[in-house]
């Protein structure tokens, strides 16, 4: 999908998540997405003042990482083991209860450090392989709770069912991370 942008001589409109920003630059430069468009040689459309320019370019599906299924479910799980940690007794307040709570919003925060690193394939596996480990670790803070009589069989079972599918997920982001590039 191709959009145009309008230049006036002097200032750049950038299209920014819904909004429009104006920049002024000296010298007849113009920045554009982070390139620098310099004045001149830009194509006058009929019926255009002298002075404007018009800029035609790509509009990018960059996606969002809320639409991610595995941060979608990644936050779910994380927020039913907020509520469910509630319960839990006071004197595990700063220790199981603090561990579980931080390793599966942990889980959520690396997915979207690997969101915003994405086009460096590398850096993107190794945000997803933390992603891995803090899911790992909330599976055995899971078993922990369980153990200790802190949440039922049900509770557990339905838990690290979701866990397992959340890893499962990231697994294969993993293993498959051009298709999130």
């Amino acid at each position: 999908m191709i959009t145009s942008l309008l230049v006036r001589k002097g200032f750049t409109v950038l299209l920014m998540r819904g909004f429009y920003r104006r920049r002024e630059l000296g010298g007849g430069r113009r920045e554009l997405g982070g390139g620098i468009i310099e004045a001149g040689g830009g194509r006058r459309e009929a019926g255009e003042r002298k002075g404007n320019i018009k800029i035609n370019f790509k509009k990018m599906d960059m996606g969002y990482y809320k639409d991610w299924l595995a941060f979608k479910k990644g936050y779910e799980l994380a927020m039913e083991i907020f509520m469910l940690s509630k319960q839990f007794p006071p004197e595990e307040k700063y220790s199981l209860t603090n561990q579980l709570r931080r390793s599966s919003r942990s889980v959520c925060t690396n997915l979207v450090e690997a969101y915003r690193r994405r086009r460096y394939k590398d850096y993107f596996i190794s945000k997803l392989n933390d992603c891995e480990t803090e899911n790992a670790e909330t599976q055995v803070w899971l078993d922990f709770s369980h153990d200790c009589k802190y949440i039922t069989s049900e509770e557990y079972n339905l838990l690290t069912t979701k866990n397992d599918e959340v890893g499962k997920l990231i697994w294969y982001m993993i293993n498959n991370p051009d298709k999130f590039s």
